[in-house]
């Protein structure tokens, strides 16, 4: 069942579960109303073919069943169950809206409509070796040897689609490294990093506010000064070229090579990391949280300044390359405003 709105198709969804997921987090779970209650019914093939699989970093706009609340409320997707359909929302009751959404039960409906934007782009690093040339193949053995590293960095509700992109780079990199940095403000933090259920290959670096979990201190230190011990190095992979750091950068030969840093999180701490990140040339990609009120380029409400010219953030990203803010005061401006998904 569908309902029409300003030219978009919503969904209808039943709640699987709305659990307390830790760090004043909820998760609410939902499955297309063909599924019933169960989220382990399996979807048919002709549903397979047709709805469009969903990616880390994409979001949908939910529509709340009190019709006073006009507007759908924006939220990353946290998991997606390939067999199911079953599509789970982190987010944090702040506002009207979101607290209403926590008081939804088992088998509540609510209409839903994405998979939307422009998620994270994860490589493979390494080509499949028969599509390699011979020209290339001594070079991809020795990178085969090397463990590629990604880092992936957030703060508060803003984790919440780091948790899906964590396993697409092991489902497209099974002996990838992966570095997680997470942040909040206290110790209830670490609940909802237990709530992720983390594969054991991550390594976890945990950071509070006040140091009552982890290290004291904030997500881009906690970075820094990871890739300074580490003496990291920015290396190009097919899709991301060669870059040489800063020549006062500390580095060595043996280090692993950064290939991606993927981050969300507040916007003043992604201006910080997208600093970071194009002063020391490494590759980023940072996940926008913006007001928005279509989800759709429909409007203007979403508008951001890039190098590039205004962007939309629900259409042109909300997943972007940090090269695109270089110098700018886009994401300034964009912390002025606060992200509609937590009202």
């Amino acid at each position: 069942m569908t309902q029409g709105c300003t030219r978009r198709i919503f969904e209808k969804v039943r709640v699987v579960s709305n659990l307390y997921a830790g760090g004043g987090s909820y998760c609410i779970t939902v499955v297309p109303e063909s599924a019933g209650l169960s989220d382990r019914a399996e979807l048919t093939e002709e549903s397979r073919h047709t709805r469009p699989l969903p990616t880390a970093g994409c979001f949908y706009m939910l529509s709340l069943n009190d019709s006073s609340r006009m507007l759908p409320r924006p939220l990353s997707l946290f998991s997606f169950d390939t067999k199911t359909g079953a599509l789970s929302f982190l987010y944090r009751p702040m506002g009207e809206g979101t607290r209403e959404l926590s008081l939804y039960a088992a088998g509540d409906c609510l209409h839903i409509h994405g998979p939307l934007g422009r998620g994270f782009d994860i490589p493979s690093v390494l080509p499949a070796v028969s599509a390699l040339s011979a020209a290339s193949a001594c070079s991809a053995i020795s990178a085969a040897n090397e463990t590629p590293l990604f880092i992936v960095a957030g703060g508060g509700i803003g984790l919440a689609p780091l948790n899906l992109a964590v396993r697409e780079i092991l489902n497209r990199n099974p002996k990838a490294r992966i570095v997680f940095i997470a942040g909040g403000k206290d110790a209830s933090i670490k609940g909802l990093i237990d709530f992720f259920r983390l594969p054991a290959e991550v390594e976890l670096i945990l950071c509070t506010d006040d140091g009552s979990a982890g290290k004291k201190g904030f997500v881009p230190d906690l970075l820094a000064e990871y890739l300074t011990a580490k003496g990291l190095t920015a290396r190009g992979s097919a899709s991301a070229p060669v870059i040489t750091v800063a020549a006062d950068r500390p580095s060595s030969a043996a280090a692993p090579a950064v290939f991606m840093l993927y981050a969300c999180g507040p916007n003043p701490m992604l201006e910080k990391i997208a600093a970071f990140s194009n002063e020391y040339g490494i590759p980023c990609q940072i996940s926008l949280e913006c007001r928005m009120a279509c989800g759709s380029a429909a409007c203007m409400g979403c508008s951001i300044k890039t190098c590039e010219g205004m962007k939309k953030v629900c259409a042109d990203g909300p997943v972007f390359d940090a090269k695109l803010f270089s110098g700018m005061d886009g994401l300034k401006q964009a912390s002025e405003i606060s992200p509609l998904a937590l009202t």
